[in-house]
């Protein structure tokens, strides 16, 4: 997955939550896209606390060995 498809997933709610696995086997659980922010300078993804409180984690995209984001059920007939 390319830097833009990540950010797209990223910054779409109605895939949200998103559990994250990282190459180390860490996994970071991110609630909703307001606790994302890519930092274009750095390249480097940024995840807030849900309370608001201090960054949680930053992470630089080649880390991402894994995403799994919610399935959108369909409502075909």
């Amino acid at each position: 997955m390319n830097d833009d498809d990540l950010k797209t997933l990223l910054t779409n709610p109605e895939v949200f939550p998103v559990e994250l696995t990282l190459t180390s086997g860490d996994k970071i659980k991110i609630g909703h896209p307001d606790y994302v922010h890519f930092s274009q300078k750095k390249g480097q993804i940024f995840i807030w606390t849900e309370d608001g409180g201090p960054v949680f984690d930053w992470i630089d995209p080649k880390q991402i060995a894994k995403i799994r984001a919610k399935v959108k059920k369909s409502h075909a007939a």
